[in-house]
């Protein structure tokens, strides 16, 4: 997944050169954000446990065919229960980009996620903030299409 990224776009036009970006990756619970976090990390899947406040990760990502052009992204996995949502907004304050990771197997929750993200968006602060809506778990079966 994440070792795709450079290969769609090796000199991407919409990241600024700067030397350190501010990513924070937000969804339902279960939706698979710490393991997107550290598979684009570790480049490898790793088991995860639901997470009950948040991990960061720095992430140094080349940018183009250049290893010396590069750019550090620090990535906040921010967990996903009821009672941490109302913390998104402390944790997407003046970010650069947002992940906003579904389910896409889930669909019996897919609703709560459309008011979960639907909430995020329209916040004033996050107006113009670039924002990735990430299908996940798109191998189970019953699976959501990215277009669904």
């Amino acid at each position: 997944m994440g070792n795709q990224l450079t290969e769609i776009a090796p000199n991407p036009p919409f990241l600024p050169s700067f030397q350190s970006l501010h990513i924070v990756v937000i969804g339902l619970d279960s939706a698979g954000k710490t393991a997107l976090l550290y598979r684009l990390k570790l480049r490898e899947f790793v088991e995860t446990i639901p997470t009950k406040g948040f991990n960061m990760e720095r992430i140094k990502v080349s940018m183009g065919n250049s290893k010396s052009n590069s750019t550090t992204l620090q990535v906040w996995d921010v967990g996903g229960q009821d009672k941490l949502r109302p913390l998104w907004k402390s944790y997407t304050r003046r970010t650069d980009g947002l992940v906003f990771v579904v389910d896409s197997a889930e669909s019996e929750r897919m609703e709560e996620a459309k008011v979960e993200l639907h909430r995020i968006a329209r916040s004033a602060e996050n107006q113009g903030v670039p924002l990735l809506v990430l299908a996940n778990k798109q191998d189970l079966g019953g699976a959501a299409s990215a277009a669904e």
